[in-house]
C-alpha cells in the first residue's frame, strides 16, 4: 500500500502521527519505531515517555502494560492509535490511513479559520477603538457640551450611555467568557470544552461533524481489518482528538456489548440525526464499513457546503456591524461638535 507523503501537521501531535507512519513504513520494531520518533518530538516530556515505552516494548511487555506502566501521561489519542494500530496487524498502514483521517478532519478548520482571521483581527482593532472612545474621547465632549448647555440628540445620548456603562459592561461579559472557558478547559478537561464548543450556534455543528467524520472513518479502518464492532469502537473512542466524542464512542461500544444494533445505540447518542438510517442499512458487519463511508461522505458534503456558507456571509456581517458601530459613535459625537462650532461662529 501506498504511504501518503507527510505535510507539516497543524499542531505536536499530528507531528508525532506523521513521524510514527513514516518510521512505521520502513519496517523496524515497534520499539525502534518509538525511539525514531521520540528523536523528531519538539516535546521533551512526550520523547521522553516514548523512549521509555520503547525500552518496555524491547523488554517484551503487552504495549498496554507497557502504556500504562512506562507512559501513564501520553496524550490519550496517539495512545489510542498505537493500541488501534496494533490490534490490526498492520501498524504502517494503519498508520499511514490514520494520518490520512487526521488530516481530513483538520482541513476545513483550517480553511475556515484562515478565511475568517482578517474579520476577527478587525473585530478585535474595532473593539479597542470603541474603549479608547469610551474612555477618553466621550467624557471630555461629554463634560464640554454640558458646560455649554448643549442639548443633544438622541445618538450622542446612546453614545455617552455605551461610553459610561456599555464599555464595562463589555469588558466585564468579555473577562467573564475568558475566565468561564479557562475554568471549563483546566476543571473539565478535554472533554468539557469539546462539549462547550459543540454547543455554540454554527461552528458547533461544524467542530461536531468534522469530529463524528473522523470518528467514523476511524471505525470503519479497524472494522475492514476485521476487528469486532463493540472493540472497534473502545479503540475509535481511543484514537480521536475530541474526546467528548470519545465517550459518545465508548457509550456506544458498551450498548453493541449489551446486544444493541449500532444504529438503535446511536439513536440514544449525541451523533447527527442523518447518518441513523444508514447505520441501520449497513445492520451487519460485513456491510458496515461501506455504510461507514457513505455517511461520512455525507458528513463532509454538508460540512462543506456550511462552511462555505459561513466563510462566504460572516466576513461581510462583521464589517457591516463594525461599519455601523464606528459610524455611529463618531457621527453621535461629532453632531454636537458641529452644532457648537456653528453656534460659536455666529
Amino acid at each position: 500500500m501506498a504511504h501518503p507523503s507527510p505535510m507539516l501537521p497543524s499542531n505536536s501531535h499530528d507531528a508525532v502521527v506523521a513521524s510514527l507512519a513514516d518510521a512505521a513504513s520502513l519496517g523496524p520494531s515497534l520499539g525502534n519505531v518509538l525511539r525514531a520518533v521520540a528523536e523528531e518530538s519538539d516535546t521533551r516530556a512526550l520523547a521522553r515517555q516514548l523512549r521509555r515505552l520503547a525500552a518496555a516494548v524491547d523488554q517484551g511487555q503487552p504495549l498496554d502494560e507497557a502504556i500504562a506502566k512506562a507512559a501513564p501521561r501520553m496524550p490519550a489519542d496517539i495512545r489510542g492509535l498505537l493500541q488501534a494500530s496494533q490490534r490490526t496487524g498492520n501498524l504502517p498502514a494503519t498508520l499511514a490511513q490514520w494520518l490520512d483521517n487526521r488530516r481530513a478532519a483538520t482541513t476545513h478548520w483550517r480553511d475556515i479559520t484562515a478565511s475568517l482571521a482578517y474579520p476577527l483581527l478587525a473585530s478585535l482593532a474595532a473593539f479597542g477603538i470603541f474603549l479608547l472612545y469610551s474612555w477618553f474621547v466621550a467624557p471630555p465632549l461629554r463634560q464640554m457640551f454640558d458646560s455649554f448647555g448643549l442639548k443633544v440628540n438622541n445618538a450622542t445620548r446612546t453614545v455617552f450611555w455605551c461610553s459610561e456603562y456599555g464599555a464595562s459592561l463589555a469588558v466585564a461579559v468579555l473577562a467573564t467568557c475568558l475566565v468561564l472557558a479557562l475554568g471549563i478547559r483546566l476543571i473539565g478537561g478535554a472533554a468539557a470544552w469539546s462539549r462547550t464548543v459543540t454547543a455554540m450556534p454554527v461552528f458547533g455543528d461544524l467542530w461536531h461533524w468534522s469530529s463524528v467524520a473522523e470518528m467514523l472513518r476511524s471505525l470503519r479502518l479497524l472494522l475492514e481489518y476485521r476487528v469486532p464492532l463493540p472493540e472497534s469502537l473502545e479503540l475509535t473512542a481511543g484514537s480521536i482528538q475530541d474526546r467528548y466524542l470519545a465517550k459518545t464512542c465508548s457509550l456506544l461500544a458498551s450498548r453493541v456489548r449489551d446486544g444493541h444494533s449500532l444504529e438503535a445505540a446511536a439513536e440514544q447518542a449525541t451523533l447527527p440525526r442523518s447518518i441513523l438510517p444508514l447505520l441501520r442499512v449497513g445492520g451487519q458487519q460485513s456491510s458496515l464499513p461501506e455504510a461507514l463511508g457513505l455517511a461520512t461522505q455525507l458528513l463532509e458534503a454538508r460540512l462543506r457546503t456550511t462552511s462555505q456558507l459561513v466563510v462566504g456571509l460572516a466576513p461581510a456581517v462583521i464589517f457591516v456591524l463594525l461599519a455601523v458601530l464606528v459610524g455611529g459613535m463618531y457621527v453621535g459625537l461629532m453632531m454636537p461638535v458641529y452644532v457648537l462650532i456653528q453656534a460659536l461662529t455666529w
